[in-house]
Order: structure tokens, then sequence, then C-alpha cells
């Protein structure tokens, strides 16, 4: 079994997050090719913004959620460090 750490949270993340951009790419070319005027510009939107929701996620987990490790699992404490430090 693997180790689990938020940094394999992370790379779980980002290869379910990869996932749905480079199928949406093979979709788009598989249905429309990739010889239209707009390719180039659709194709560097999705890389885009899938590429900042990896950042912005990894950024997240490190910063809004409590992760502990524990043998065999990872723990996500879903309490908002915000709300810890008021409360």
């Amino acid at each position: 079994m693997r180790s689990s750490t938020p940094e394999v949270l992370k790379k779980v993340v980002e290869s379910k997050i990869k996932n749905v951009f480079f199928t949406s790419l093979r979709t788009i070319e598989l249905a429309f090719g990739t010889d239209f005027d707009e390719y180039e510009k659709m194709r560097s939107e999705i890389l885009r913004v899938g590429n900042n929701s990896i950042r912005e996620i990894k950024e997240l987990i490190n910063a809004e959620f409590g992760i502990e490790e524990a043998p065999e699992q990872v723990k996500v404490k879903f309490t908002n460090n915000k709300e810890k430090a008021n409360g």
C-alpha cells in the first residue's frame, strides 16, 4: 500500500483534474479535429483553466484544511483554519 500524505492527496487530485481536461480536449479533437479556426484558442483556455484549478486546489489543501497523517490513511478535517483561530 502506498504512503498516505498530503502530497499523495495533492497528486491524486491533480491526476483527476488532468483527466477531466485531457478528456475534454480528446473529445473535441475526435468530434471536430484540430484544423478549425478556434482550436488553439480553445485548447489554450482548457489547459489554462485546468492548470489554474490544480494550483488553486493545492493551495486550498495547504491553507484551509487541517491534514493529519495517520497510518494507512490521510485524515482531512473540513474545518476552516480561520474558524479554528476565532473559536
